[in-house]
């Protein structure tokens, strides 16, 4: 179950697991409970962290867009959509070779939901709050 949650995504995987080491299954079941409705601010923190080292002028802005606009979406559409197929595709391999995005076996873009969290958290916090607006 642990293993699902994490879609496969190893950094996820690794932060889980180091706090899942030595409890009881009950607990393993509860903190799955939790996370499933509340994502863990350890792995979110991780995860941002890898966001961080990411190129400010071209994999932050790929990443950003992937995980609000692009996901399921044809990784060649994708790039003739944002009309830069030279710099998007390997912008996108790069993403795709630090597990932050994975292309399927149709081309289309996937990327784990904790990373689309992620994502939108980065962009509503980038936008300011629109929530006190509506």
């Amino acid at each position: 179950d642990v293993v699902e949650y994490c879609g496969g995504l190893p950094l996820a995987l690794e932060v889980i697991g180091s706090f899942l080491f030595g409890r009881s299954v009950a607990e393993y079941k509860s903190v799955l409970e939790k996370l499933k409705i509340i994502p863990n601010d350890m792995i979110m923190r991780k995860l941002r962290t890898n966001f961080n080292d990411l190129d400010d002028y071209g994999e932050k802005p790929i990443f950003l867009s992937v995980a609000t606009l692009f996901i399921g979406m044809d990784k060649d559409d994708v790039i003739h959509t944002l009309n830069d197929s030279r710099f998007l595709d390997i912008g996108i391999t790069f993403l795709e070779e630090k597990s932050l995005v994975t292309i399927d076996s149709k081309n289309r873009i996937v990327m784990h939901t904790l990373l689309q969290a992620l994502g939108r958290e980065i962009i509503r916090q980038q936008s300011g709050d629109m929530t006190q607006v509506c």
